[in-house]
């Protein structure tokens, strides 16, 4: 799970369990370089980070304060997620994996309705 290591005005960091980290931050402020300071502009990107309790991630970072763009809620295809969006507007999506409606489950790669449909025999 997620958790948010440091937030301020303009920065909020989150690391998992194996350390990794992602830093989002607030275009043109003076303690960044130069170089970070553009907002970004890449429109339908969406970062997704996995995670074993959705619902627990989506608490802690709503009492931290994170502004929360989508609420927390099941896909048919399989997903409970929600999204927050960061300082200079990047889309972060926070996913844990459920068991997908019937309609949604040949979609996989690997299971036996996908192996069905897509064969060559």
């Amino acid at each position: 799970m997620p958790r948010v290591s440091a937030t301020g005005f303009w920065y909020i960091q989150l690391m998992s369990e194996k350390r990794i980290q992602l830093g989002l931050l607030k275009p043109g402020h003076t303690s960044q370089p130069e170089f970070l300071h553009r907002g970004y502009e890449g429109h339908g990107v969406v970062y997704s980070f996995e995670v074993d309790d959705v619902d627990r991630g989506y608490e802690k970072l709503k009492s931290d304060g994170v502004e929360i763009i989508f609420d927390v809620r099941t896909e048919p295809w399989g997903q409970r997620h929600f999204m927050i969006m960061d300082p200079g507007s990047m889309v972060v999506d926070v996913v844990q994996l459920v068991e997908p409606a019937v309609e949604f489950k040949q979609s996989y790669v690997g299971s036996s309705a996908a192996k069905a449909t897509n064969s060559l025999d």
